[in-house]
Order: C-alpha cells, then structure tokens, then sequence
C-alpha cells in the first residue's frame, strides 16, 4: 500500500461522500483491534481516513485502500 489509491467512479464517489476525520498528531499508528497487537499502518499528521465508528476513547478508521483499524 501507498500513499495513493486508484479507484473507479463508484468508489471515489463513495469515498468523497463519507464522513472522515483528520488526523493530528505528528506520527501514530493505527491498529487492527483495540489492544493494540497488529499494526494495520502507520499514520502522520494530515492522514484523511474514513469515519466508520467511535467510542469514547477509540476510532474505527477505514483507509482508502478497504484496510479497516
């Protein structure tokens, strides 16, 4: 995975009308489940990830790719 994903007209329409979130911090992670076990990817000040859940305390992110933390 890179820094740019392909997609069709289906998916970037879905991508551009999903809610996201920004990500602030200078360098993170993000991970597979909550414990914190299986890094799914790196992250970086700027990373614009899709919204797909939250709790008080946690994210569940989707990346442009499908890869879900």
């Amino acid at each position: 995975p890179g820094g740019i994903q392909l997609m069709n007209n289906a998916e970037i329409t879905a991508w551009k009308s999903s809610e996201k979130i920004i990500y602030t911090n200078t360098y993170g992670h993000a991970f597979s489940s909550i414990d914190a076990v299986n890094r799914i990817s790196d992250i970086v000040a700027g990373s614009i990830l899709k919204l797909v859940g939250s709790d008080e305390s946690h994210f569940k992110i989707a990346f442009p790719d499908g890869r879900q933390a």
